[in-house]
């Protein structure tokens, strides 16, 4: 199965400096690259799934928003709330009316919940509403709805909102992936499971693009700053994704097994850790077989194939969506 994860970017310039799209296929990381803007990371997943038996994608980026707005609005499907971002969407990033916020002068919105209930699910996740400042995530989620709409033309099953099939896409939150993928690590370690990253496949061909100047995202090597020795970094601390240190412990500690000049992107880039991290968890959480007393390593059941995630007909889920992987049970 191959698991494609894109750590997305909003930005209305140079979004193909801060957007990274990783490859995983059967627990070995094929490509990590960067350069490409949203509708060339669109067009070059839509161009893959014609070479892949089975391929899940995941997307960061919020797929629709709280329930009561999208009432308010009209809208009763996820498409209907694609379709008006699509149409709409660049205006309402431009007013920034409520319930947006987040630009000079507009306070955050209290007309209703800010989240939706997936997002309250998940320790840290922001409001889709909020569209400036700091750990601001709308904008990207405007400008990244309408590309679902292209993705649904394409044959893809957009989860889950369509029934899951060889093609799907789904949510992801790199914050949760981080915590799953650290999970497995930590089971495997107890329990002698092996996984599909566990034994890596010889001589799989990798590529590895360079960072947003041409040549790599600079780093303490380059620099000469002094700063804390990575291999120093306890792997089960809380992981700042922010530092480089904490980006470089968590990969040598889960997934160190992994292409070195992969891994050093993945390292220097906190937007390429984030898909890395992203598109392992998903491999993990959807096609992890054979955990022990018949639970996986995330603490839930094991994740059933590609074809058969979950059918949901909450009619809250079938309008706001659900992040996957769910976050580890505790």
């Amino acid at each position: 199965m191959d698991v494609v994860a894109i750590d997305w970017s909003g930005r209305a310039t140079g979004a193909e400096r801060f957007l990274w799209t990783a490859h995983v296929r059967d627990g070995r990381l094929l490509a990590l690259e960067d350069g490409r803007d949203r509708t060339a990371a669109i067009d070059a997943v839509i161009a893959l799934a014609g070479r892949c038996d089975e391929l899940l994608v995941g997307l960061d980026f919020s797929f629709s928003f709280p329930a009561w707005w999208c009432a308010t609005r009209g809208w009763s499907t996820a498409p209907e709330v694609w379709a008006a971002m699509r149409d709409e969407g660049e205006a309402l990033l431009a007013a920034c009316a409520p319930p947006l916020w987040g630009r000079p002068g507009r306070r955050a919105q209290k007309l209703g919940p800010p989240l939706r209930r997936t997002e309250a699910q998940h320790p840290g996740a922001k409001s889709t509403f909020q569209i400036g400042g700091a750990g601001a995530v709308g904008t990207g989620a405007i400008r990244g709805m309408p590309h679902l709409l292209r993705l649904r033309e394409a044959g893809f099953a957009v989860w889950p909102f369509d029934p899951s099939g060889p093609r799907t896409v789904v949510e992801v939150y790199p914050r949760t992936a981080a915590a799953v993928l650290a999970r497995a690590g930590a089971c495997r370690t107890a329990s002698g499971v092996r996984t599909p990253a566990d034994t890596p496949e010889p001589g799989a061909p990798t590529t590895a693009r360079a960072g947003r100047d041409g040549s790599g995202a600079r780093t303490r090597a380059d620099t000469g700053r002094p700063g804390r020795d990575h291999r120093t970094t306890p792997p089960d601390r809380v992981l700042v994704k922010g530092r480089e240190g904490d980006r470089r412990a968590f990969l040598a500690a889960h997934l160190a097994d992994q292409d070195p000049a992969l891994l050093e992107c993945a390292a220097r880039s906190e937007d390429a850790f984030d898909a890395t991290v992203a598109a392992f968890a998903l491999a993990h959480d959807v096609a992890t077989t054979g955990a022990p007393a018949g639970r996986s390593c995330s603490g839930r059941a094991p994740g059933p194939r590609l074809a058969a995630l979950p059918a949901r007909v909450d009619p809250t889920t079938r309008i706001e969506g659900e992040i996957l992987p769910a976050p580890p049970a505790p």
